[in-house]
């Protein structure tokens, strides 16, 4: 499946009110809207937008048929695009269509070759300031032994924070060996956050590996 944020943003001069909202899929896809909506999980509640306030939306994207696997979704150029519904108080109300959600692909691992870092598991969502783990694996892909430590860039992890210590070591692991390391999280804001700023070291070496957004972690 796919995560999609859209914010939306009232450039007007007034207040407007955002009355509705519909990511209408590509052919294959359906969307489910996770926040942004209303109590009963529809997209039909009226949330009011001062002059240059904004609202997010986060939907899920999924396969209507179990025609595209997950490989073929993560190749679409395009998801779909954004209706919006829309009025102004005591004033007219229409819909804007036709805003396109195109699919902007990760970048390749920036990370030492043979060390490689990855997120086991990620709560399918969290809440704001309220601690949550997430499980590391460090795999040492090379032919000799390395002493790993993961560091967090705290002016790299945006609204991602890490907590306790920005440091941690991990045991003398060995050719093609993994070890695993529990680290909890906390987030600051709502909104989609792409956990990023995570950094392998070897503890003989100065250089450092970074493998760009690692998961996604969805906060209300």
């Amino acid at each position: 499946q796919l995560l999609v944020e859209c914010s939306v943003e009232n450039a007007t001069q007034g207040s407007i009110y955002l009355s509705s909202s519909r990511l209408d899929c590509a052919e294959g896809l359906k969307a489910t809207l996770l926040s942004g909506a209303d109590d009963d999980g529809g997209g039909s509640s009226m949330q009011l937008l001062k002059k240059g306030g904004s609202h997010s939306l986060v939907f899920t994207v999924t396969s209507s048929d179990d025609s595209l696997d997950s490989l073929a979704i993560r190749q679409l150029d395009a998801v779909g695009s954004l209706a919006l519904g829309w009025h102004v108080p005591d004033g007219p109300s229409g819909c804007a269509e036709g805003h396109a959600i195109k699919v902007k692909p990760v970048p390749a691992s920036l990370g030492l070759q043979g060390l490689d870092l990855q997120v086991l598991a990620c709560p399918r969502q969290v809440k704001v300031e309220v601690p949550f783990q997430l499980e590391f694996e460090v795999t040492n892909r090379t032919s000799t032994a390395v002493e790993p430590r993961i560091h967090f860039d705290i002016r790299l992890m945006g609204a991602v924070r890490v907590h306790g210590a920005t440091q941690r070591s991990l045991s003398r692991l060995e050719p093609n060996c993994s070890a695993k390391l529990p680290v909890e999280l906390l987030v600051t804001i709502p909104g989609l956050h792409g956990l990023q700023g995570v950094f392998v070291c070897d503890g003989s070496s100065t250089t450092r590996a970074e493998f760009g957004v690692l998961c996604d972690v969805l906060a209300f």
